[in-house]
């Protein structure tokens, strides 16, 4: 199961790229994937092409609170999710109506 980098193994990360070890060798290091690791250094680099632990968390967190999964739904909204739901539709035909309707847009999979 994928687990977000943490901000002590991101620092971790960049001391050791300090050494010059390789991408698999710190892989091996923190039980991580190299493409996990690789795709953190690629991602998260500064302006200048450095790894800055500080900044690296800084832009993971702004994507993460970015990210459509954050366009949270309110309890309201749940509640005329669940009102549909209680007449025997199905949770398409719920999120059909509601998007045709233009009360809100939800996936049938978050339903």
């Amino acid at each position: 199961m994928y687990t977000q980098i943490t901000p002590e193994e991101r620092y971790l990360i960049a001391a050791l790229r300090k050494h010059r070890l390789s991408i698999r060798a710190i892989a091996a290091e923190l039980g991580r994937s190299p493409s996990t690791i690789s795709r953190d250094l690629r991602r998260n680099r500064c302006s200048q092409g450095s790894y800055t632990p500080f900044k690296a968390n800084q832009q993971s967190r702004a994507r993460r609170s970015r990210s459509r999964r954050n366009a949270r739904i309110t309890p309201e909204q749940w509640d005329t999710v669940i009102r549909y739901l209680r007449m025997d539709r199905s949770p398409e035909q719920v999120s059909g109506f509601l998007r045709a309707e233009g009360l809100m847009r939800i996936s049938h999979e978050t339903i």
